[in-house]
């Protein structure tokens, strides 16, 4: 349409455009706006530049969230966050799981709680045998 506001066009009155053809509201000309010059139509030019601006700002945020988050999917997924901690590894054997849940019909939750079970044994024999090592160190270490 003719009549849209259009950020880049001139004035109607003053012909100075807003925002000097950029998207960047902060560099149109305030001459006009300083003498008072700004009729209803040069104020909604105005006031839609601003609400682009807002918008396109919005989008941004909004797609930086969502990098942010796959990103911590990713490495959380993936074991980028520590190979050596256990923790870190159950948590990925988990997403592990989910999303074979969900790919496979045949999975339930007895499915699912067998295998954070066993996870958690395994865990736990590995802290155990850890801390008999530690010992027979700490034994040996006192001769």
């Amino acid at each position: 349409m003719a009549d849209e506001p259009s950020c880049s066009k001139d004035l109607s009155k003053s012909n100075k455009p807003f925002c000097n053809g950029s998207k960047d509201v902060n560099n149109f000309d305030l001459s006009s706006l300083a003498h008072g010059q700004l009729n209803q139509r040069d104020l909604l030019k105005l006031l839609s530049c601003l609400e682009g601006e807002l918008q396109a700002r919005d989008i941004v945020i909004a797609t930086l969230k969502a990098e942010k988050a796959k990103h911590l999917l990713q490495q959380a997924r993936y074991g980028k966050l520590g190979l050596r901690d256990p923790f870190t590894a159950l948590q990925r054997d988990s997403f592990a799981v989910v999303d074979r849940a969900t790919t496979d019909a045949g999975s339930n939750e007895t499915d699912i709680s067998q295998i954070y079970e066993s996870q958690l044994t395994h865990l736990e024999k590995l802290i155990a045998t850890q801390r008999k090592a530690h010992q027979r160190a700490k034994q040996v270490s006192d001769w």
